[in-house]
């Protein structure tokens, strides 16, 4: 180690400079006199700093980090964010014990996320919490996403929620969904956007059940929309109600 390195390395430890810390290491070669006591050195001022970013940091580029301590640290941070970009860039991190720390979390976002990118993860496991959650976008992000979830359990699930947007989104996209039971759950929320949305979208919804549903919101807006989208001989829907019957039902409302 030339002067210049070594004075910017005692620089580092007077300051405990943890940003400099794990640029150091990492530039450090491992052929260097003492380089195991030098990155050690380092790794403490890193972990004494409790910076999570440069943790995760330390422990992907550095030869001879601690991956264990450090993985036990952010674990016990409870940070759903740090325990996911630990099991997902630390090559040789415990992905069961990080899979049960964000299991022990609320955050359906991070939880999806592991699902997702963690090779090994166990799928029923997170699929199980994520329901637990009832986080309507979650739910969907999972169905739609996530090799080899359950929709059957997971559109039991956001049926349950109260969430017009994603139910909707969740029969629109993923077309092995109940259709009855999706209409159901949408008339009863008496969204008028998303009534007007599965209607206009959905095939085989009861155009003239969800237009009953539609009149009792208070959104003129899609109610407008909704017959202009009758009117209109080419929509496919038309044939359910016939244009003057349609007209009439319209009239009552005074639009």
């Amino acid at each position: 180690m030339n002067v210049k390195t070594f004075e910017k390395l005692q620089t580092i430890l007077i300051n405990r400079d943890d940003k400099w810390a794990v640029l150091f290491a990492t530039s450090l070669s491992p052929k260097e006199t003492q380089f195991t006591f030098i990155t050690q050195i380092l790794q403490d001022i890193v972990i004494m700093e409790n910076n999570y970013n440069l943790i995760i940091d330390f422990a992907i580029n550095v030869k001879n980090a601690n991956t264990e301590l450090l993985e036990s640290i952010i674990i016990g941070s409870c940070k759903p964010k740090f325990i996911f970009e630990f099991a997902n860039c630390v090559h040789n991190s415990n992905i069961d014990l990080l899979q049960e720390a964000v299991l022990k979390t609320e955050s359906a976002k991070y939880i999806y996320e592991f699902a997702l990118n963690i090779q090994g993860a166990n799928i029923d496991k997170l699929q199980s919490r994520i329901i637990e959650l009832k986080d309507a976008q979650y739910v969907y992000y999972f169905a739609v996403n996530v090799k080899n979830s359950d929709i059957g359990l997971l559109q039991e699930a956001i049926l349950e929620t109260k969430n017009a947007k994603y139910i909707y989104e969740f029969i629109f996209h993923i077309k092995e969904s109940n259709m009855e039971k999706f209409q159901s759950r949408i008339a009863e929320l008496k969204d008028a956007q998303y009534i007007y949305e599965f209607c206009n979208n959905i095939p085989g919804a009861s155009i003239a059940y969800m237009y009953s549903v539609i009149r009792q919101t208070p959104t003129d807006m899609f109610i407008c929309k909704f017959r202009k989208m009758f009117i209109d001989e080419s929509n496919p829907f038309v044939s359910e109600l016939s244009i003057s019957r349609l007209l009439e039902m319209l009239s009552t409302h005074n639009l």
